[in-house]
């Protein structure tokens, strides 16, 4: 992990020219060494990527990858910055992934034994109340009546 981690630390760019892979982490393990990623347009993984601000996107034909390249690399001070954004953005710290999830389990506890009917998580948000009565309700398997929010930017 740590030679993996060297190697990022050393590059300028990480080129991830694949159309295909869905569920890579590669692009997060060169954020956490603000090195940011040149993707190809239209590649699943770009789905979390703002073209020149925490990456780069090119289009998927050789001569423009080819191209963005060099004009990422004859700009340091852009590319420096678009890393930093991509280390403050795309990068996954576990540690403060862990207390999130933590908290999160210590809001629900305290919310089910207090009865509390909206319950706030991280950005979109199902869950399941049963002491809710509402046209919206529906009995599930169990016979206890169930209810789903979608609480982003409703408890501040």
């Amino acid at each position: 992990r740590i030679t993996l981690a060297n190697f990022y630390k050393r590059a300028d760019l990480f080129l991830f020219p694949s159309l295909y892979d869905a569920s890579s982490i590669v692009q997060i393990e060169a954020a956490s060494q603000k090195t940011p990623t040149l993707f190809i347009e239209g590649a699943a993984t770009t789905a979390t990527i703002t073209n020149n601000k925490n990456g780069f996107i090119a289009k998927n034909n050789y001569n423009d990858y080819a191209n963005k390249i060099i004009e990422i690399i004859n700009n340091k001070d852009f590319l420096k910055e678009v890393g930093n954004n991509a280390y403050k953005e795309i990068y996954i710290n576990w540690d403060d992934k862990i207390k999130e999830g933590y908290k999160l389990y210590e809001e629900l506890i305290k919310a089910v034994a207090k009865r509390v009917n909206v319950i706030p998580m991280i950005d979109n948000v199902l869950f399941f109340d049963q002491y809710l009565s509402n046209d919206n309700i529906h009995p599930n398997e169990q016979g206890h009546a169930e209810i789903a929010y979608t609480l982003k930017g409703y408890l501040k």
